[in-house]
């Protein structure tokens, strides 16, 4: 059981910013502020719904290699990754695989502008895809 795991987002990759977040914004969702995090090479934006799961909405920047590229050659826009909050990184990964889990770490914990600064890291996990591990403060969510 990965009891410390506190589902957080769904990581949506798209070829158009301005047209999921208009489908969104129609579905009751608040689009916050667009960033460029160069440390990942895309354009981020968290979409919030007052009973709605949140979204991250993720598109490459023209001309800049991006994690998304290979995926959205064949979508205009897909579910890229499930975020979960926890409160450590590395504990985190500990229950991955204590719970038996194989967890191959994909990007190092990294400083992430949407999330305030909070250190994420991905990980895909053969038994169920990508996944985003958000550090959080205790007791937030």
């Amino acid at each position: 059981m990965l009891a410390s795991f506190r589902f957080h987002h769904f990581g949506l990759a798209t070829r158009n910013m301005a047209q999921s977040a208009a489908f969104l914004t129609a579905g009751g969702y608040r689009i916050g502020e667009w960033v460029f995090d160069p440390e990942q090479s895309v354009t981020l934006a968290f979409a919030e719904h007052p009973s709605m799961p949140s979204v991250e909405l993720i598109a490459a920047k023209d001309g800049v290699p991006s994690p998304v590229d290979n995926l959205l050659k064949s979508a205009a826009a897909a579910v890229y990754h499930l975020g979960y909050g926890c409160v450590s990184l590395e504990a985190a990964v500990e229950e991955l695989k204590t719970g038996g889990f194989r967890a191959m770490r994909v990007s190092p914990p990294k400083p992430a502008i949407l999330f305030g600064g909070a250190r994420v890291a991905f990980y895909f996990i053969r038994e169920f895809g990508l996944v985003e591990l958000i550090e959080e403060e205790a007791g937030q969510g």
